[in-house]
């Protein structure tokens, strides 16, 4: 092949696939949105308990999902864990909650493309292990789909969540899949409830994503390998639950991975505020505390807060 019939080829080939980049985007992008459209339908569940699917914006649409265009049926009907908006590629498909009545009869599934099947706001997974991607390369690590999640800006990629009594904090997309997920939300929600504002819970990231990990936890972030629980109000803080003996150990364990320490005291121990005061006055003067720059100790749901002095 001679070099501009090359080129030429080659142009087209970049085009192509570049295409394909585009619509995967605008695919992630659309289910990122459905799941996030989700968590907020259930708090809006007691005044309208059922979702609508509504008309595509799409100049072409597909007569498959045209057919659920007017469908109405309630929040909890298994329908929505197998058919959401953005489960074909390029779908511009919506849906709302409402309080019509429900439609009198339930269609039949349409399957969706692989990888994308789930309701990803209960899967917690924007692209499946069913994708042609890990079809063809079935020893793929885990931590792939995770990276795709990770790319998508902030405002897709983190979930805004609503507490009990009406304050409203940020968790990520993966925040879901940690161990900690409960426990770091119950420290997010006493932090709220005692004043503090701008509680971001963060994903972990792999210690080789140099970029992803300054954009989370800042460019100044201490640790190369290890991953703070959130940010308050823009600074790393790492959260701990400890009995009476171990605030002193939760405090430096937290140390190791965020400049706030949060340390819960567990519930039914019985922590004096005098005794927790004498342990923190101790933390300021310790070689591997130098960075620490706030201790909040929330003991018995009250958020006691130490700043280095």
């Amino acid at each position: 092949m001679a070099k501009d019939e090359f080129q030429k080829w080659a142009k087209a080939r970049i085009a192509q696939y570049n295409g394909f980049q585009r619509t995967e985007y605008n695919t992630l992008i659309a289910r990122s949105r459905t799941a996030k459209q989700w968590k907020r339908f259930a708090e809006e569940k007691f005044l309208y308990p059922h979702i609508e699917w509504l008309q595509t914006g799409s100049a072409n649409p597909r007569p498959e999902h045209l057919a659920f265009v007017g469908l109405v049926l309630p929040q909890d009907d298994p329908f929505w864990q197998r058919n959401q908006p953005g489960n074909e590629y390029n779908c511009k498909c919506d849906w709302r909650t409402t309080d019509k009545p429900a439609s009198s009869e339930t269609p039949k599934d349409i399957p969706p493309a692989k990888g994308l099947d789930g309701n990803p706001a209960e899967t917690g997974e924007l692209v499946t292990a069913r994708h042609p991607y890990f079809v063809r390369n079935a020893q793929a690590p885990g931590w792939v789909d995770d990276k795709a999640l990770l790319q998508l800006p902030d405002e897709v990629a983190f979930v805004e969540r609503t507490t009990t009594t009406g304050k409203t904090y940020h968790e990520h997309l993966l925040v879901n899949k940690a161990n900690e997920a409960a426990g770091n939300r119950e420290v997010a929600e006493l932090l709220l409830d005692n004043g503090y504002k701008d509680v971001r819970l963060l994903p972990i990231i792999r210690e080789n994503e140099k970029i992803l990990r300054a954009r989370y936890y800042g460019k100044n972030f201490m640790s190369e390998t290890l991953c703070p629980d959130a940010l308050i109000g823009g600074v790393p803080a790492e959260f701990k639950q400890s009995g009476r003996r171990g605030i002193s150990t939760s405090i430096g364990a937290a140390a190791q991975k965020a400049n706030i320490a949060v340390i819960m005291i567990k519930p039914g121990n019985i922590v004096s505020e005098i005794h927790i005061e004498d342990v923190v006055s101790r933390q300021w003067s310790m070689e591997n505390r130098k960075h620490v720059a706030e201790i909040v100790v929330i003991n018995n749901g009250k958020a006691l807060s130490f700043k280095r002095p």
